[in-house]
């Protein structure tokens, strides 16, 4: 690929060839490649540990989410233009330009947001079938940046070898239904996943 870009010579060169130079433990986050490429570029000392490396990649997460949020994946029609007849064109006084602000999409815009709010709903009205407590999951509590950074950690790291400061069960744990009856919790899936097909994730404590 290099080559393709810019032939001519090129050498090859592994991460343990410069001095100082933090390893990724338990996994490869482009952020932190991206890191690595400027200190060589630049020809600068390496000023951050492996310790440091789970922070920069919340950190990548984060500018990702800011530069590309999260939106639909199915595409819009587009509707086909049609020219105008010179005979039914009217002539009308300009009027003074209109600046159309697009929002940025919520977080709430993600699957996994859409599945917890049909979840919660079908909660609120089947309450009375219930025979113990149940806690809603946490991230409907959270600020939205805290909670754009737990969907982002969720999705990237759920399924590989992370070994940063969090744990598979710490990065599960804002998306969960807790029950305090079994159950209720046996109930709550056949309706929603099976009967449904919505996804969500669910924990028992009979401590709640």
């Amino acid at each position: 690929l290099a080559n393709h870009v810019s032939p001519g010579h090129w050498n090859m060169s592994a991460l343990t060839d410069f001095e100082g130079a933090p390893l990724q433990l338990g996994g490869s986050d482009c952020g932190v490649f991206m890191l690595y490429a400027l200190y060589v570029t630049l020809s600068k000392p390496f000023d951050f540990a492996a310790s440091d490396i789970p922070t920069i990649r919340k950190w990548w997460c984060y500018r990702l989410l800011q530069a590309f949020p999260l939106t639909s994946e199915i595409p819009q029609p587009v509707a086909q233009e049609k020219r105008p007849n010179p005979d039914d064109m009217e002539v009308t006084p300009p009027e003074a330009d209109v600046i159309e602000i697009t929002p940025t999409p919520k977080f709430s815009d993600s699957a996994v947001m859409r599945n917890i709010q049909l979840a919660c709903e079908w909660v609120e009205e089947n309450q009375r079938h219930f025979a113990g407590k149940i806690e809603l999951p946490k991230i409907l509590k959270m600020k939205e940046d805290d909670a754009l950074l737990a969907i982002t950690m969720c999705d990237l790291f759920i399924n590989t070898l992370y070994e940063g400061d969090m744990d598979e069960e710490e990065i599960r744990a804002p998306f969960l239904f807790t029950f305090q009856k079994l159950e209720d919790m046996e109930f709550f899936l056949q309706e929603i996943r099976d009967q449904r097909n919505i996804r969500v994730s669910c924990f028992f404590n009979p401590d709640l």
